[in-house]
Formats: structure tokens, C-alpha cells, sequence
């Protein structure tokens, strides 16, 4: 069961190494046609994310060669192939094998993200054995009442923001720019935005009235309906119901704060023109993807032309000629990058004490018609940004320039990823 590149599990299993097996055996001499067998059919058939499909063929390119397999070309982590067919020295090899060794090319910060995914899961596990959440006795534990009251408590404290919130707004929207008619795509976007959070919030205070007010004192009381709603909050998870509305954190807490983190923003935001002249944030938007196709539709018609007609591009120079498309184009700001570091015009490799994600200078996204020439930007690599750690959807692909074909297969295998929110 192998995560690749922050996207999907794959499921392997012994059909498939067998299937490798029997290929080697019989193209043992072929590495071109067992490299096509191995990316097409065994490993990469079952693989239709693109990105997890470039991993796959990267670490193929580099175990199914012949100087790697006669020894004279490294495998990974200073492990070679040994040249002899005898027995011991491949057991031999083996042996020298690190124990923390699970996925090589992975940065050397990588091992920190691993244990903080292993300390989350035990913490999540204690949390059930504490709570007791499968048992009757769940309703009369005291903790339960506490831990549940803790997100109830987040949430009245964010409605009261909220009211305060609305009522300011409300006093900005004499200028009569609130986009209520407004056919400018970008207006119809941060209308739909405002829309979707505001009928978010109606249910989720539905949700919430059905549990009601709650104290410890109320442990012994609790009725079918409120544990059966709590049950979710004290062990860590947000509610099944939650993430049908948005797809959020895990954590009932911080899916409540990234919620509101944008449905504020989306009261705040009333003027499309801001988006264009000054510079965003993707995670603050529900649907950051919805923006882009905004966008370019809002560029067609300002180039008077048809959607076909424009590409995205992307660019952190400042002096790129997209800059001439400014009523094409926006800045974008906070996006996270993991497995490099990004500064200036290149990438860097991380080491062992670096932080497990840094930002990104600025980025021009742009829409321009296709006649334009495409920017000279040498060995690149495309990198998706998803929208979060916990929503692996694709937003756009930027590409970041790489010194050589040797570098682009080091990011590829150490899985460099971009994200427009890690809570």
C-alpha cells in the first residue's frame, strides 16, 4: 500500500510482483521493453494520476537500467547491485540496508513528517481508548461532555465574530459595488463564494442546536441523538456530515477555523477589481480552483476572444512580459512548497533540521492568447499545487526551473509538492 507524491493509495500486491518477476525473467536482456512492461502494464495500469505515474516511471528509469543492475551505477542511498550472481552478497547487501529505510529519494526532513503522521494516529488511537466512544458507558464520562464542549465553545465564539462581521459589512455596502447584477465573471465568483459559506453556516448551526447547550454536569443526560453527534468531535474527527458540506481538516477544530477563515474573507470581499490589483491568497477562497476558471473567463473577455483562445502561464519574474496582461492576471502569494526549497529562480535541497514546508516567492498567473511565444525558462519541472494536506485536489501546475535532467529526477523522487494551505 504505497502513498505516492502526496496523492491517492495505489494497492499492490503479490500478483503484481509476481507479474514483475516473471517480466524480468524473461526480458532480462531487454531493459527497453521491461521498462515499457513495468511503467504500462504492471505497476503504472493500475496509476491514472499523472503525477504518481511520473514517480513510477522515475524510480523504473533509474532500478531498470543496465549499469544499475550490473552494479556500476548506484541504486539509491549509496546501494549498489552487487556484481556477483552469488547469493550472500545480495543478502549481504541487503543487510546494509538502514532500518528507518521506507522510501528512498525522499528529502532528509522527510523522516520528521513521517513521525509527526505516526504521533497524530497514536494520539487519535488514546483518544479513543480514553473516551471509551464504542461503549454505552461513553454518555456518563465527564471528559467526553468536556472534550465535546471544547468545540462547541469554538464555535459560538466564531458566530459571535460572525454577527459582528456581517453588521460591519453591511455599512460598506452603500457604495452599491456588492456585484448583486454584475455579469463580470470575477463579481459572480465572490458572490457565489459568499453564497456557499453563508448556507454552510445555516447548517451548521442546525447541527449544532441539535446538541444544545452542554455541560459536565449534563454527562449523566445526554441524550441518543447529542452522543451520537459528539461522538465524532471527542475522538478527533469532523463529522461525516461536515465534510459532505466541505471537504475540510480532520480535526473538528481546525476544519472549524479554516471554514471560517473563509467564510470571513468572503464577507470582507466585495470589489472583483482587488483581486486583480493586489495580491491573493488561494487558501482563502472555498473553491480557489473556481477562481482561476473566473479568470479566464474574465480574460476572454477582455481579449474578446474564445476560452480556447488563452492559455495559463506562470511566472515569479517580475520583469516577465505576462506583466503587460494585468487585466488578465493576478498575483498569488502563500503557497507552500514541500521537499525544497524555493528562493529567487531556483530550488534548493532541504536538509534534516529544515521546517517541513516554506513559502514561494509571488507568482504571476496569467491567461495570454496561445500566439504568444512561451517564456524561455530552460529545464523545468511541473509541480501540482493542490489545494491542502487534506484535500489532494489539483489547482493549477506550476513549472519550477531545474539546473539539469539529473535535478528534475532528484524533485521528481523526492516528492516536491505544492499546496495553498497546510493546516
Amino acid at each position: 500500500n504505497q502513498k505516492l507524491n502526496g496523492s491517492h493509495n495505489i494497492q499492490y500486491g503479490r500478483g503484481d510482483l509476481k507479474a514483475a518477476e516473471l517480466l524480468i525473467c524473461s526480458q532480462s536482456d531487454e531493459y527497453d521493453s521491461l521498462r515499457h512492461l513495468m511503467k504500462d502494464i504492471v505497476y503504472g495500469g493500475k496509476v491514472d494520476d499523472p503525477v504518481a505515474l511520473r514517480l513510477i516511471s522515475t524510480y523504473i528509469d533509474l532500478i531498470f537500467s543496465r549499469d544499475t543492475v550490473e552494479g556500476k551505477k548506484e541504486l539509491m542511498c549509496g546501494i549498489r547491485i552487487p556484481a556477483s550472481p552469488e547469493f550472500t552478497s545480495h543478502i549481504n547487501t541487503i543487510s546494509k540496508i538502514p532500518i528507518d529505510f521506507e522510501y528512498p529519494g525522499l528529502p532528509p526532513n522527510a523522516k520528521y513528517s513521517l513521525e509527526k503522521s505516526k504521533g497524530d494516529q497514536l494520539i487519535k488511537k488514546l483518544k479513543q481508548i480514553e473516551f471509551n466512544v464504542d461503549t454505552n458507558d461513553v454518555k456518563h464520562s465527564k471528559a467526553f461532555v468536556d472534550a465535546a464542549s471544547s468545540v462547541v465553545s469554538i464555535w459560538k465564539e466564531y458566530c459571535r465574530q460572525c454577527k459582528q462581521a456581517s453588521n460591519e459589512n453591511s455599512e460598506k455596502k452603500s457604495d452599491g459595488h456588492d456585484g448583486k447584477h454584475s455579469l463580470n465573471p470575477l463579481e459572480v465568483f465572490l458572490r457565489n463564494e459568499r453564497h456557499f459559506g453563508e448556507s454552510l453556516f445555516t447548517e451548521l448551526n442546525e447541527w449544532f442546536s441539535l446538541i444544545g447547550p452542554i455541560s459536565s454536569d449534563d454527562a449523566a443526560t445526554l441524550t441518543e441523538t447529542q452522543q451520537r453527534l459528539c461522538n465524532d468531535l471527542v475522538r478527533g474527527d469532523a463529522p461525516d456530515h461536515w465534510q459532505k458540506l466541505w471537504e475540510g481538516p480532520n480535526d473538528p477544530k481546525t476544519w472549524l477555523h479554516a471554514f471560517f477563515d473563509r467564510f470571513f474573507a468572503s464577507i470582507e470581499r466585495n470589489d472583483a477589481n482587488k483581486i486583480l490589483e493586489a495580491p491573493v491568497r488561494l487558501s482563502q477562497f472555498f473553491f480557489p480552483d473556481s477562481l482561476l476558471a473566473a479568470l479566464h473567463q474574465h480574460a476572454c473577455r477582455v481579449e474578446k476572444c474564445f476560452m480556447c483562445d488563452l492559455r495559463m502561464t506562470c511566472s515569479f519574474n517580475t520583469n516577465s512580459s505576462i506583466l503587460s496582461y494585468s487585466t488578465n492576471s493576478i498575483v498569488v502569494e502563500g503557497i507552500y512548497i514541500q521537499g525544497a526549497i524555493f528562493k529567487e529562480t531556483s530550488l534548493s535541497s532541504v536538509d534534516a533540521s529544515s521546517p517541513q514546508f516554506s513559502t514561494i516567492p509571488p507568482m504571476t498567473i496569467a491567461f495570454i492568447p496561445i500566439t504568444e511565444p512561451l517564456l524561455e525558462l530552460g529545464e523545468t519541472l511541473s509541480v501540482p499545487v493542490f489545494v491542502s494536506l487534506w484535500n489532494k485536489r489539483t489547482v493549477l501546475d506550476v513549472s519550477l526551473p531545474c539546473a539539469s535532467e539529473n535535478d528534475k529526477r532528484k524533485w521528481i523522487l523526492g516528492g516536491v509538492s505544492l499546496f495553498t494551505d497546510i493546516a
